[in-house]
């Protein structure tokens, strides 16, 4: 799938980096939208809106990290 390849990328590059095994990531989610500032993901200063990321992405969140 997209996501398992996906993953597969990130744990390469992450392999290359050196990193612990505890900083790679081991579940990736591939979302359908972009963040902006239009769909309220993003500030006007182009930060991260995180509660409201939270709050539309919760089960998906909860999903990586209680399969």
């Amino acid at each position: 799938s997209e996501e398992d390849d996906a993953l597969e990328e990130v744990k390469r590059m992450c392999n290359n980096s050196r990193l612990m095994p505890y900083e790679i990531p081991r579940k990736v989610r591939i979302l359908s939208e972009d963040f902006t500032v239009t769909n309220g993901m993003l500030t006007p200063k182009m930060s991260l809106r995180r509660n409201h990321i939270v709050k539309i992405y919760q089960k998906d969140i909860d999903q990586l990290y209680h399969p």
